[in-house]
């Protein structure tokens, strides 16, 4: 493949230096094109139909505009790489046109050799600087159109750079923040979180982080903001925090309505368990109303079995009410409130104590109907068949052990009663309440055994698992 020919557009108003230069570029293997005025040189430049590669332009070009005025107006429409070409060696003519290219100042009659060296460094510091631009425009391109702002600030929060999306994203012109400090755009009640999450940020190299804050917004509005920053301050091509925003109003507020709806639903809930347990009361009412009016004994017992048995539901729902999460409670504050109320509905028993030894553990109310249930009908059945005709000053004693060890439970409910082979042998124990007791143990998954222990031992085993 032939080398690219490189055409220079030579600006000099001396027709014999013009021509030396000329034929020495061209001998070269240069096309060299020659204008005498700095007028004709930017005419020349702006020209769709030319292709030239380099300027080399003379400082002094007579009446009229000179090299430096002439390079300032081309350079101003196109990016093309200038060589100045004079006999000046004045620091004041050297300084004047490094301020308005870079590519190199050559004096006249140096050789040859010396001009073509820095014609083709002229080149090469263009090419560099091309691909320096272009690499640029397509960050540019790439940041601008990603759905977060990128910026760099030093260690006290100034800005050094913020990506140009700034602009469409915050409505802010990322030139006119450089200087500024980032902080003061936050939230005033923001302000002392976001400066003590940069200092944990600062405390180690390379520490990251994310915090949410309020940011103003270009239309002196604020809107929501996750700021991830990352610690470079040691880092040498950033030496800074480098911070990524990303717009969160609309996630913000719908998480803020979430919270709202969440709030209304637990009052709502908890007026639902309010108006429940209120109306379970009721019931108890009506059957302790019934039960104190008739004058049959046995109508009598079977509303206090109805009543214990909505009791047992009632309690759960007072410890639900208790607690913040309407579907879990103590498992010791439940069985204790349960069994005081049971014990309240047998008054005629004020001799038998209740030992309870009762592990405190988180129970779901779907585990915890069933075995508030599962105790009432153990207990019901005790106060009233276990003791017989046992006096007030004989007394009788029950035992409630809850234990748990791992999922597994145990519930272990023991008397000294008159034994349960001795109460079905005189057909006073009816099935009813341990027909309940043996479905619920088989809904929890688990087992129920009962045996005659000095007493009636009753033994209730399930995984916490098994609902």
């Amino acid at each position: 493949m032939q080398p690219k020919t490189i055409t220079v557009l030579l600006v000099e108003d001396e027709s014999i230096t013009a021509h030396v230069e000329k034929r020495a570029l061209e001998k070269l293997g240069y096309t060299v094109e020659h204008i005498v005025s700095g007028e004709a040189a930017v005419i020349a430049a702006r020209d769709p139909d030319s292709a030239y590669d380099l300027i080399l332009m003379d400082i002094d070009l007579g009446p009229g505009m000179d090299g430096t005025q002439a390079a300032e107006q081309i350079l101003a429409q196109q990016e093309i790489p200038v060589l100045f070409l004079s006999s000046h060696t004045e620091p004041e003519i050297v300084e004047k046109t490094e301020k308005i290219t870079s590519y190199g100042y050559v004096v006249k009659n140096t050789g040859t050799t010396v001009l073509d060296a820095s014609i083709k460094m002229a080149l090469k510091l263009f090419e560099a600087n091309q691909e320096i631009a272009a690499s640029r425009r397509l960050q540019d391109k790439m940041v601008a159109n990603i759905g977060d702002v990128i910026g760099i600030t030093d260690r006290d929060g100034v800005n050094r750079y913020k990506s140009p999306n700034i602009r469409e994203l915050f409505g802010l012109d990322p030139e006119e923040l450089i200087g500024l400090n980032t902080l003061d755009r936050v939230h005033p009640d923001d302000r002392d979180a976001a400066e003590a999450f940069l200092d944990s940020i600062a405390a180690q190299d390379g520490a990251s982080g994310t915090i949410e804050l309020r940011y103003k917004h270009g239309d002196g509005s604020f809107v929501w903001v996750e700021v991830t920053v990352a610690n470079l301050l040691y880092d040498p091509d950033v030496q800074g925090f480098l911070g990524n925003y990303h717009e969160i109003t609309d996630r913000r507020h719908a998480s803020e309505q979430i919270q709202r709806q969440l709030s209304e639903k637990e009052t709502l809930l908890k007026e639902v368990h309010h108006r429940i347990k209120n109306n379970m009361a009721q019931v108890e009412g009506l059957l302790s109303w019934q039960a104190d009016a008739t004058g049959s004994a046995e109508v009598q017992t079977a509303l206090r079995e109805s009543i214990s048995r909505v009791q047992s539901i009632r309690v759960l729902y007072e410890k639900l009410l208790i607690g913040r999460g309407y579907r879990n409670v103590s498992s010791k504050e439940y069985l204790e409130g349960l069994i005081d109320a049971l014990a309240a509905v047998f008054p005629y028993r004020p001799t038998v104590v209740v030992d309870r030894v009762i592990d405190d553990f988180t129970l779901s109310s779907r585990l915890a109907v069933p075995v508030g249930i599962i105790l009432n009908e153990l207990l019901t059945n005790i106060f009233k068949y276990a003791f017989g005709n046992i006096g007030t000053e004989d007394g009788g004693s029950i035992s409630v052990r809850l234990e748990k060890t791992g999922t597994r439970v145990t519930l272990t409910v023991q008397d000294n009663g008159i034994g349960i082979s001795k109460r079905f042998a005189a057909n006073v124990s009816p099935g009813f309440g341990l027909t309940i007791v043996h479905m619920l143990a088989e809904q929890l998954g688990g087992t129920y055994t009962v045996e005659n222990d000095h007493g009636t031992r009753s033994v209730l085993t399930f995984s916490m698992d098994s609902l």
